[in-house]
């Protein structure tokens, strides 16, 4: 009897094995959602969505065609494009417990005929909502990007010349002595005076007064300068109270 009741018992979990399998918890959802289309909002599935990042076993940061949906937390510097359309950079923050929902629109591409010495941030042509439970944080509103094309045009030898030369950043940007500069952005009252910190790669750890950071870097290494309002630059510092006068987010590599 001993022996039928364990080769019942063997074959009863051989026969549940099957259905146990079957019930495996499902994948958790992608932090970040995705959506990229025309102007017009059109989609265009096929579009090439690449992130600023180290590859294994190189030593600095390139482009590399990625899978969105499979994007671990952090801060990426993301590039859109598809053939015939103005391509699209800027960063997104992913955090673990909460997700992205994006939709980016690609414009026209530019008509590059006709040259222009403006040099401008662009502003970011997307919806972006940070959703933690209940709480929508939008990630996009009023965020400027200044992309590698533009930076190269103003052949700048620092990136205070860099950014005193292009316009729509939503800063104040004034020359001190030798190399240094006064950048500085509205304050909660609406006066310009509220000094901005800079942010290196999307690290939190990497924050920097601007005049220690125009002396580390060069705007040759500038890959791409972003310009966050308050309300957003919170989302990206480690600690509230960082992200008060806005956040100068630049992304680098030696060149």
């Amino acid at each position: 009897m001993s022996t039928r009741s364990t080769a019942l018992a063997l074959w009863a979990i051989a026969a549940a094995a099957p259905i146990v399998r079957g019930q495996s918890m499902p994948a958790p959802p992608p932090l970040l959602q995705l959506e990229v289309g025309d102007s017009i909002g059109l989609p265009l599935p096929d579009a090439k969505v690449e992130s600023f990042a180290l590859m294994q076993g190189a030593a600095f940061l390139e482009w590399v065609p990625i899978d969105p949906a499979n994007l671990s937390p952090g801060v990426y510097l993301l590039r859109f494009s598809y053939p015939g359309y103005r391509t699209a950079t800027f960063s997104v923050p992913l955090r673990k417990g909460s997700r992205v929902s994006l939709r980016v629109r690609l414009g026209a591409e530019p008509d590059t005929t006709r040259g222009t010495r403006t040099i401008e941030a662009a502003p970011i042509r997307a919806i972006g909502l940070l959703l933690e439970g209940r709480a929508t944080t939008d990630i996009v509103r009023s965020r400027r990007v200044l992309e590698r094309a533009a930076i190269e045009r103003a052949n700048a030898s620092s990136v205070g010349e860099l950014l005193r030369g292009t316009k729509e950043t939503g800063l104040v940007v004034k020359p001190g002595a030798g190399r240094d500069y006064r950048i500085t952005a509205p304050a909660s009252g609406g006066a310009y005076g509220c000094t901005v910190p800079v942010m290196i790669n999307g690290d939190p750890r990497w924050l920097f007064p601007f005049d220690e950071m125009n002396r580390r870097y060069s705007a040759d290494e500038v890959e791409a300068a972003e310009f966050l309002p308050r309300s957003v630059a919170r989302v990206y510092a480690r600690h509230p109270e960082e992200g008060d006068c806005g956040l100068l987010l630049l992304w680098v590599r030696p060149r």
